[in-house]
């Protein structure tokens, strides 16, 4: 083996993310023990699992955290809902539509639930109901990157030449984004 300072680099990212996985995830456990009946509690650990890519364990977790939602606001229930779409994914498609869908019911302009039934649109290939999804997205907060790059993707995927200023606009917003949080 040759150790080079990019492999080497990689190597300790990666266990970094891995340890940063399980530890986010033993807090989430301490804080979802210590508050059993707390939906976002519940939520925070099942979005822990899907990052540490434990995903039956993701899932189970927003189950719970839906069921325990039943009595939190509607914008609370939809934040559940729009977890468990992104968990479901690649394992429960229609679960996930599902999901992004009630979410949306729940809280009509909670763009990051558009952006992602737009997200989930894209991978089934149905560009046209992905190009609803994220200009539903932008209406919602005509400043939500991943929208704008979703219009990008599209874009690119059908050749349209608008990809490029659709790429741009979306990265002018992130950079705008970040410098805002920074400057906080």
């Amino acid at each position: 083996i040759v150790f080079t300072k990019q492999n080497i680099s990689e190597e300790f990212d990666s266990i970094q993310a891995k340890d940063c996985c399980e530890l986010a995830i033993r807090c989430y456990k301490k804080v979802a023990n210590i508050l059993p009946k707390e939906a976002k509690a519940h939520s925070d650990l099942s979005m822990a699992y899907f990052r540490a890519g434990k995903l039956e364990k993701a899932e189970l977790t927003a189950k719970k955290a839906l069921l325990l939602s039943r009595s939190m606001s509607s914008s609370a229930r939809a934040e559940c809902w729009n977890r468990m779409g992104i968990i479901c994914t690649e394992s429960d498609p229609k679960l996930a539509q599902h999901s992004f869908c009630t979410a949306i019911a729940s809280k009509h302009d909670f763009t990051e639930a558009w952006s992602n039934l737009g997200i989930f649109y894209f991978k089934q290939n149905n560009m046209k109901l992905a190009n609803q999804a994220f200009s539903r997205a932008q209406s919602a907060d005509p400043e939500n990157a991943a929208a704008w790059l979703g219009q990008a993707e599209i874009a690119r995927t059908i050749g349209d030449s608008d990809c490029v200023d659709l790429s741009r606009h979306s990265s002018e917003l992130v950079s705008r984004q970040a410098s805002l949080a920074y400057a906080y």
